[in-house]
Formats: C-alpha cells, structure tokens, sequence
C-alpha cells in the first residue's frame, strides 16, 4: 500500500511541476520574443533491499521551444524584431546577457536600452550611443544603425550559442550563459516590429486541462488508497 501512495505522489509532484510550466507559458503568451518550455521526464526506479523494484516518474529538465514568434509591425523606430537565429547582446551588471525582446529605447545619456535597462552591445563589445535623440535612426537587415545624415552610428551586435538550450532564462525576457558567444549569421532584422511570443494559446489551454484532469485522478486513486487501508485497520482491529 505504501508504494502505491508514492508513486501516486511523485506522479502529483511532476504533474504539479508541469502544470507550473503551462501557466507560465500561458501567462507570456503575449511577452516579446518569449519562448514556449515544457517539463521532460524520467523514470526513476527504486531497488530496496529484498523487495520489488517501484518505479517513480520525476522531471529532470526543461525544453525550450526555440520557433519564432510571429513579427507583429509597430510605430515605434526603435523596436526591432529578429527573424531566423539570434540575440541581442546587453551589457549585465555580471556579464553579458541575451535577449530576443528588441523593444529598445534611449537613457539619458543616449544609450540605446533594452526594457530592462541594460544597454544594448555593438558589435565592438560597447553602448551603442545615439546622440541625437530627436533623430529616427535608421536599422538595416544587418544591424547597421545610421542616424538621419546616413552616419553609422553602431552595429547591433547578433549572437548565437552552440547549444541555444543551454541558455538560462532569468526573467524579463532574459538569459545567461556560460556558452561562449559566436556571431549569428541566418537572421534578418526588421525595423518598426517586435517578435510576439511563440506560444500556442490553444494548445497550452488544452494540456492545462489534461493535466488537471491527470492530477484529480491521481488524487481520487490515493483516497481510494487510503480508505482500503482504513477498512483494513478497521477490521484488524475487530476483536475476534
């Protein structure tokens, strides 16, 4: 009897874990540049000493659905959308950071900042600065930036990854990586539009309710569980 409680609980567990997973997806289906995750799995098994091997399920991992969003046109100059491979390099407090959300304004000093508020990085590794802040700058296919006299004023600097899965989101649409940075080459930029997220309203709304059905069932198996057991004591307990 004790096994089947906890295997139904580490079954709960994971399912909990990926029922957070979903609502987290749904919650960013309308973040720039987000990208879909799901829980992987595996099978644990458990082999005590004179007894039956018990199997467990546990997550071990995530997967990142690295798809592109949909390019969704805007009025604004300064946001700029990837499309193919990618991300915009920004100068962390600890390091570089990555991002696919190019929604850019200016600080103060004219630095061109991500949402965030770190600055974006050129291509030379520093702040790309736009003096002229009443000026609509010009964002080409490959990153150049020209102010109105056609002076270039920065590259975007484009990064890829060997392993893009190996990034570690950190929140607001950002991630860390101990990868070295390589140069993206398959992307294309596009000026006055932002990447919208990838997730699938429908499908991750469909597997919330699987899972939720999923999680009552497991639950109705160890209240089954539990009231054999109690007529089980019961009856022990009968005096003879």
């Amino acid at each position: 009897m004790e096994n089947t409680i906890y295997i139904a609980l580490s079954r709960m567990t994971a399912l909990r874990r990926q029922m957070d997973i979903v609502a987290n997806n749904v919650a960013n289906m309308n973040t720039t540049g987000f990208k879909g995750e799901q829980v992987l799995f595996e099978e644990y098994i458990e082999r005590p000493q004179d007894k039956e091997p018990t199997s467990y399920v546990r997550d071990f991992g995530m997967l990142r659905d690295l798809t592109n969003g949909p390019i969704t046109p805007t009025l604004r100059p300064l946001d700029v959308a990837i499309e193919g491979d990618g991300y915009f390099a920004l100068a962390g407090p600890d390091g570089e950071l990555y991002s696919r959300n190019g929604a850019f304004t200016l600080n103060a000093d004219g630095e061109l900042t991500h949402v965030s508020g770190f600055p974006v990085l050129g291509d030379n590794g520093q702040p790309i600065v736009i003096e002229d802040q009443t000026d609509r700058p010009s964002i080409d296919a490959a990153g150049v930036i020209t102010d109105a006299s056609g002076l270039e004023v920065g590259r975007l600097d484009i990064v890829t990854f060997e392993d893009e899965r190996e990034l570690r989101s950190i929140g607001a649409g950002l991630y860390t990586t101990e990868l070295a940075p390589q140069p993206a080459e398959d992307f294309t930029l596009t000026q006055y539009a932002l990447e919208g997220s990838n997730v699938n309203a429908i499908t991750e709304m469909t597997k919330m309710m699987g899972l939720l059905r999923q999680y009552q069932s497991t639950q109705q198996m160890i209240d089954r569980n539990d009231s054999l057991d109690r007529k089980s004591i019961s009856r022990i307990g009968q005096p003879v």
